[in-house]
Parts: C-alpha cells; structure tokens; sequence
C-alpha cells in the first residue's frame, strides 16, 4: 500500500525533523492512501524507506554511495 506523504503532515516545514526516524514516526501509523494496484503517485515516505533499508544493507550513508556512482 502507499505510505502517506510525511511532508503533508500539518506543520511539517515549519519545524522539519532532522533525522529519518524522526520523519518516518509521522507516518508510520497513518493509513495507505490507497489499496496496492489501484492507484500510483510520489512518495517521499517511500524514498526516506528505501533510504533506510539501503542504509543498513550496505553499512554506510547511501548520500556516500550516490555521490561516488554519479
């Protein structure tokens, strides 16, 4: 399912979180926004997710690895 937008949150740029933690704790609770293969659209939740799980799989900041590869 499509996780909801976290910048949508109310109030969100007024005080951005600074660590992705942060950020996905005002999602994770929240409702998909639509069921899987019914609709599509951007996400900047599944970014910050993905983000995460690049993290942890490779040991070290994906910034780092984008940065070296591109």
């Amino acid at each position: 399912m499509e996780s909801p937008i976290l910048t949508d949150t109310p109030g969100y740029w007024e005080n951005p979180p600074k660590e992705s933690g942060q950020n996905l704790e005002l999602v994770l609770d929240k409702p998909a926004d639509f069921e899987p293969d019914k609709k599509y659209s951007y996400s900047n939740t599944n970014y910050l997710l993905i983000g995460e799980i690049l993290d942890k799989t490779m040991g070290y900041n994906h910034h780092q690895y984008i940065k070296k590869e591109f």
